[in-house]
Parts: C-alpha cells; structure tokens; sequence
C-alpha cells in the first residue's frame, strides 16, 4: 500500500514538472525585439513576418523585411531573451520592448 501511495506522490510530482517545461517552451516570438548593442530592432508579426530596423538618437529606418522562414533556424527563445544567428555571429540578447 506504501508502495503504491509513493507511485502515485511521484507520478503527480513528474506530470506537473512536464507541465511547466511544456508552458515555458510555448513563449512567442512574436513582438518587437531591440539589439541591446547592435543599433536595430527585429519585428515579428504573426509568426510568418519580420521586419528589420536601423536606429539612431534621431531615426528608426526600415532596413529589411521578408518572411519568418528565412530566420527561423536562427532564432533561439529562451525565457524572454532572442538570439540571433547571423552569418557566424550571434546576436544576443534582443530584448523584448513594447
């Protein structure tokens, strides 16, 4: 009877620990992502567009756009923090902003 109360306090206590991974891996890349040092900003819309952004003191300038299959493999979520794989740099973190 031990046993079987033990069995079930550990299953219960691995279904909700496979719960919560599950939950904090469902975070949406969608959103505005600012380059803390890189000068540009990364709009995701819909999880199907991005737009690239140059900014300055004085201007916010589209620089590219195009779809979100092109950086998917690129992209890297983790908490509330995107890295960025370009060419052989990685850019990180690009945080979110509103």
């Amino acid at each position: 009877m031990l046993k079987n109360i033990i069995i079930a306090i550990l299953f219960t206590f691995l279904i909700s620990s496979c719960k919560q991974q599950l939950k904090n891996t469902s975070s949406s890349v969608n959103g505005i992502w600012e380059s803390v040092a890189s000068g540009w900003i990364l709009q995701i819309k819909d999880s199907s567009d991005y737009n690239f952004y140059d900014i300055t003191s004085i201007s916010c300038l589209p620089s590219r756009k195009g779809n979100l299959k092109e950086l998917e493999k690129s992209l890297i979520l983790k908490n509330d923090t995107l890295n960025l794989l370009k060419g052989v740099i990685t850019y990180n973190p690009l945080r979110r902003i509103s």
